[in-house]
């Protein structure tokens, strides 16, 4: 029987409504930096006037279905101007959006007007490295040759409190996370301890003893000690190099309870992005040797330049503010902060991951409770304030010193260790107050 139009173009409409309904349609598509290229996580996919959305994976992948031909997409992260695309089902599979960084307006600060103090007034002494003690500076100094170093305490005035000579070479400084002190030598280590104001240095111990115990213990707060433990590094035969160990992916924390001594995980972190080189990466390799591409080359060349100079070593630091633990996540950028019950407390995005020239370094201020990001660029240093609340930058300070060394921050003040003479490698430790 045939149809009459009307009733012909309302099962047209019918159909098309059912098809509607019953038939998704796959959006995929990528989220990227438009400067650097490099993928986004987290962003923010939905369509407009909608709840339906998703967010971005490790990779900048995004991916789910709709019933509608037609849709407005907005994509959002904080850091970045938010955009909107239209789409239909013919682009549905093959959107590349590119984020545009905000312009943050800081208040940067070249702290070029507060006059630079020198720590150690004397021209021939060197500096090799320093570290606080309290409310004092800890040194160690010397002149021309490391075998005679100085073991050297300061107040803040710069006046001498206490001086002691080393009895071996030293290679620095280490700050052990209970607070200690200790003079660090090739095959030995020396707490450093004050009696009656005189420095003084216990027995030395064997430096492989004293990292096996020491140096997985990262922090401490009333409670608990805090310990890092870093996984998923592999052993790389580089055949005529001896084998190394190459850099982890994976960061477990856990923090021991002082009174019960009672452990329990805290934290764990991957990085997942890793993981999935080196698997294409050892996809590739396999390739190349089935088709005999390593004939006049070395695949364990290749394998070395994969895990120095293509992977980097995972960076998510734990520290003490103020008898507040916090982790700084920079696999998944944000800040963390726990109870000393292992509760997690806050979880914050952090702003600044995608700026260039990050040297993915910290600068802690146990004094003032202020922590920084260290960047640079030409070799001039600028410090990067992060409020540990909404995880944005406050302030911005420039160091109007080229190519300094041991930046670190204590009541207020940079320190940082720079060549006080062009034609040596001097090392002079100096100050600037923060305005």
């Amino acid at each position: 029987m045939r149809l009459p139009r009307c009733a012909f173009i309302l099962a047209i409409f019918l159909a098309n409504t059912v098809f509607g309904q019953d038939t998704l349609l796959k959006i995929t598509g990528k989220v990227i930096d438009d400067v650097t290229k490099l993928p986004l996580r987290n962003v923010s996919v939905q369509i407009t006037g909608t709840l339906k959305g998703t967010t971005t994976d490790s990779n900048g992948v995004f991916k789910f279905s709709v019933k509608e031909n037609k849709i407005v997409l907005e994509f959002s992260i904080i850091g970045y101007e938010t955009k909107f695309i239209s789409a239909n089902y013919t682009s549905y599979n093959k959107l590349v959006i590119p984020l545009s960084q905000k312009t943050q307006q800081l208040k940067e600060v070249v702290i070029n007007s507060s006059p630079i103090e020198a720590v150690i007034k004397s021209e021939n002494s060197n500096v090799l490295d320093y570290e606080f003690y309290k409310d004092n500076i800890l040194l160690i100094t010397y002149v021309h040759d490391l075998k005679k170093s100085k073991l050297i305490l300061i107040n803040q005035s710069f006046d001498t409190i206490s001086k002691t000579s080393i009895p071996e070479e030293p290679t620095g400084l280490f700050k052990d996370c209970l607070g200690n002190n200790h003079v660090v030598c090739q095959n030995t280590i020396y707490q450093v301890y004050l009696e009656n104001s005189t420095l003084k240095l216990y027995p030395p111990e064997k430096i492989e003893n004293f990292e096996q115990i020491m140096y997985p213990c990262v922090a401490q707060d009333s409670a608990n000690l805090y310990f890092l433990k870093k996984e998923g590094a592999i052993v790389v035969d580089v055949g005529a190099f001896r084998p190394f160990n190459s850099h982890s992916h994976t960061i477990s924390y856990s923090y021991v309870n002082k009174l019960t001594k009672k452990k329990s995980s805290l934290a764990d972190i991957v990085d997942e992005e890793v993981e999935k080189k080196r698997k294409d990466e050892l996809d590739y390799e396999k390739g190349k040797m089935s088709a005999g591409m390593y004939e006049h080359g070395s695949p364990a060349r290749d394998r070395l330049f994969f895990e120095t100079i293509v992977i980097k070593e995972i960076f998510a630091p734990l520290y003490n503010i103020q008898n507040k633990i916090y982790v700084f996540d920079f696999v998944n950028y944000n800040i963390q902060r726990y109870e000393a019950t292992g509760e997690l407390l806050s979880k914050v995005n952090l702003k600044f991951q995608h700026q260039l020239n990050w040297k993915r370094q910290m600068c802690i201020d146990e004094k003032s409770g202020k922590v920084f990001a260290i960047f640079e660029k030409n070799g001039v240093s600028e410090l990067k304030e992060i409020n540990l609340i909404t995880g944005e930058i406050n302030n911005s300070y420039k160091i109007p010193f080229a190519f300094i060394k041991q930046i670190k921050a204590y009541d207020n003040y940079i320190y940082f260790l720079y060549k006080g003479k062009e034609y040596d490698d001097t090392r002079c430790l100096s100050r600037l107050r923060l305005n």
